[in-house]
């Protein structure tokens, strides 16, 4: 280790092993914050199937030939094996046990061994009509599921040093571009699926999986339609997206499925905004942060902004890059998630 490593150390890595590639973050610690170290996202050999321990050595071997320091990292919880939701107990009193009642409600909720599990929950703000009632969100982690994702990161040589969810480490990258904003959205656009997460006053209020919302299907709509090969697909979407002037034969048609696709997203996200707005009146929701590689469509911010009525920002808000990192190695919207993890500890 050099003496630069020793004034400004690394934090782990943020890993985000998607279901189509592989994305991390590192910073370093300058001053009283952060800058980004160092920066990646690579396909993965072989996509929607669970990570391998081959193939968390070969992310490790590569993140080593790029720049990346350490072997802790920040992942996020098997989502599958993940537990949520949202309680209504009673109201807080002296002498009340909250954390047994959370639990016994959650378990009864999810049919699930609370003592087999790594249980967390917060209060959120009172609903509007909430009556006394106290609400929170909780979630629930098996400690198998924990145990096998530890024996998995140590065989490869990786200390798996935190585990967060997806949802959380999005809304600690989204506030991070929130300047103040009470409520916000966040879309997380990803390949197999998408993500919706409402934030409010800091806490994560609400989560929701969009099955149907993946930029694979995009992907398949395009393929299908152009009659084209796979492996031309995500260039051409880059290449044309939804905004500036191109000569390319195929605009209409490929800027009529990212629309449609986007337009479905949207109507998610005006049902989410609504219960929002239900929920808290006095706050309505007054910005959506953009992550994901679907985020990364050129025209995307626009084609949202256009749709929804209120501020749309890309999850690209990032500390600011060590000067050594080039522009190419620093954080897009489709780092978000990684960029969430490695805040985790910091």
């Amino acid at each position: 280790m050099g003496f630069s490593n020793l004034l400004h150390p690394r934090t782990p890595i943020g890993l985000d092993v998607g279901t189509a590639s592989v994305k991390a973050v590192q910073f370093v610690r300058a001053g009283r914050g952060h800058a980004v170290a160092a920066c990646t996202r690579f396909p993965r050999a072989t996509t929607d199937v669970p990570v391998s321990g081959e193939e968390l050595s070969e992310i490790r071997a590569v993140l080593g030939r790029q720049g990346f320091v350490g072997a802790e990292v920040v992942a996020a919880a098997t989502p599958q094996k993940l537990l949520s939701g949202a309680l209504e107990l009673p109201a807080r009193a002296p002498g009340v046990p909250m954390e047994q009642i959370a639990r016994a409600e959650f378990a009864r909720i999810q049919k699930c061994d609370m003592a087999a599990a790594e249980f967390s929950w917060w209060e959120l703000p009172a609903p509007a009509r909430s009556g006394k009632a106290t609400h929170v969100m909780a979630i629930a982690y098996p400690h198998a599921a924990a145990e096998a994702q530890l024996s998995l990161f140590d065989r490869a040589g990786f200390r798996l040093c935190g585990l967060d969810t997806q949802g959380s480490a999005l809304g600690r990258t989204a506030l991070a571009a929130a300047d103040g904003v009470k409520t916000l959205a966040v879309l997380d656009l990803g390949w197999s699926g998408a993500m919706l997460v409402l934030m409010r006053d800091g806490m994560l209020a609400y989560e929701r999986r969009i099955a149907n919302g993946g930029v694979s299907r995009l992907h398949a709509a395009v393929q299908t339609r152009l009659q084209a090969e796979p492996g031309s697909i995500e260039q051409l979407i880059q290449q044309i997206g939804l905004g500036g002037e191109t000569d390319a034969a195929e605009a209409p048609q490929v800027r009529s499925l990212i629309a449609a696709h986007f337009d479905a997203m949207i109507a998610e996200v005006q049902k989410a905004c609504g219960y929002a707005q239900h929920q808290y009146p006095d706050t309505p929701t007054k910005l959506l942060v953009l992550a994901g590689g679907g985020a990364c469509i050129p025209g995307a911010a626009d084609h949202f902004r256009s749709a929804i009525g209120f501020d749309v920002r890309l999850a690209d808000g990032m500390p600011a890059a060590d000067p050594s990192v080039t522009p190419r190695q620093r954080p897009t919207p489709s780092h978000a998630s990684a960029v969430g993890l490695a805040m985790l500890l910091n």
